[in-house]
């Protein structure tokens, strides 16, 4: 199964306003129904799939997946994940967004090692805060910068100070343009085994 280029042609549509994404709720929506209806029948189309269901052992950063396609879920060589942040409307670029960002991250990493050879993060914002901005700090910078790698911690007003997360590959990203003010990435997660 081509994911990438069906992903590709989703935000295609996206752009030509033949779909409407306003949060992350409606970017999970509407890209499972134009996968379904550019898919075989043969494959399952889910979200918030707890990974449980899959016999994984508990050693995940995340207990839940975005959205899961598959045929059998043995077949992880034949599954596709896809883990989604959609920060739209929003009145300030939080760091803890972009944290919540290189979890799934390291989630990605972490099924792929499993086998899952086809995990994306799909990053999409209306915020220019994402894009640059002069607020410093390794979290906001590095995305700014388009580079994410190593070690990132929780912000110290979190709840849980001593969260870190450590990636093992390095992930460049470029903007694409949706609208004038709307752009995405697309990130597939490879060579983590």
């Amino acid at each position: 199964m081509e994911f990438d280029k069906i992903l590709n042609e989703f935000f295609r549509n996206v752009k030509e306003k033949s779909i409407d994404i306003y949060n992350e709720a409606s970017l999970q929506c509407e890209l499972v129904l134009y996968i379904r209806s550019n898919i075989s029948k043969n494959f399952m189309v889910q979200v918030e799939r707890n990974i449980d269901y899959f016999t994984f052992s508990n050693d995940f950063v995340k207990k839940e997946i975005d959205l899961v396609i598959y045929k059998e879920k043995k077949e992880l060589e034949n599954m596709c994940v896809i883990e989604l942040k959609a920060p739209l409307n929003q009145e300030h670029a939080r760091p803890v967004t972009i944290y919540n960002w290189i979890i799934d991250l390291k989630f990605l990493e972490q099924l792929q090692n499993k086998g899952i050879t086809n995990c994306y993060s799909i990053f999409i914002t209306d915020h220019k805060g994402y894009f640059y901005g002069k607020r410093a700090g390794k979290l906001l910078s590095d995305f700014r910068a388009r580079k994410i790698h190593g070690q990132y911690k929780k912000q110290r007003n979190s709840s849980k100070l001593k969260e870190i997360i450590n990636l093992t590959e390095t992930y460049s990203f470029e903007w694409n343009d949706i609208t004038r003010d709307i752009k995405y990435f697309l990130i597939k997660i490879s060579n983590c085994v």
